[in-house]
């Protein structure tokens, strides 16, 4: 183990190596160039200047990860960036994925991770309540990003609206399922239903009105024209 854990003071020295220039990054990352023009060949030359098979010093490679990421990199937590929405992470969350990445605590069960466990749904429920939900009737979990939030969202749906479904799957279904959004909806609600087994063409996308909110009527026209058709709607995306 010692080969991955290295000794403590091995630990304490890379730690004390790369702490400075986090903190540099950190403290003068609006002084950098938010994005540049990269040169692929350049890119591919400087990420693979290291040998693989026979090894390199911790410390080495440390200084190139961090020389590679500040040259090449859109830096999201940049004030100037607005491409989406990354913004710059508090310091407190980064000493907490620090700590996430020390402890590793296994949030699948709560007997792996009690308290870690019962900090998450204390967090949900201060978001619920922040949201307008009744504690006593709130359930929740964090996901990763937008996209497994989306993804999330439509297998919560399909089991609310189909109780079968989480046993016998899109197979068992007796009617073909059709979930709404707007045309300005994220493209993962379409990658929710390839992954769910629905398919692309069981979301309907409604036109949006100027303001680009969903255009309602047409949304009811829609669900009645797909009733008559045999189709059964389970989901309505909301989109702010």
């Amino acid at each position: 183990m010692e080969l991955f854990d290295g000794t403590m003071e091995q630990r304490e020295k890379l730690l004390g190596q790369l702490f400075p220039k986090l903190e540099t990054y950190y403290r003068e990352t609006k002084q950098l160039p938010v994005s540049s023009e990269w040169d692929v060949d350049e890119i591919r030359s400087y990420a693979s200047a290291f040998d693989l098979e026979s090894g390199n010093k911790a410390a080495t490679v440390l200084d190139h990860v961090y020389e590679g990421l500040t040259k090449y990199h859109v830096h999201t937590p940049h004030p100037n960036y607005f491409g989406l929405f990354n913004p710059r992470a508090g310091y407190t969350s980064i000493l907490a994925d620090l700590i996430t990445a020390t402890f590793n605590p296994q949030m699948a069960s709560w007997s792996h991770a009690p308290f870690a466990n019962e900090i998450e749904n204390l967090m949900i429920r201060a978001f619920g309540k922040r949201f307008g939900y009744r504690v006593d009737a709130m359930e929740g979990t964090f996901c990763a990003g937008g996209a497994e939030s989306n993804l999330t969202a439509v297998l919560a749906a399909l089991n609310s609206h189909f109780p079968d479904f989480n046993q016998n799957g899109v197979r068992g279904l007796t009617a073909k399922p059709v979930l709404y959004c707007s045309s300005e909806s994220h493209h993962s609600i379409v990658k929710a239903a390839k992954l769910t087994g629905l398919g692309a063409t069981a979301v309907r996308s409604i036109p949006v009105l100027d303001d680009l909110t969903m255009n309602t009527v047409l949304l009811k026209e829609q669900i009645a024209e797909d009733r008559r058709s045999g189709f059964q709607p389970f989901m309505i995306v909301g989109t702010g």
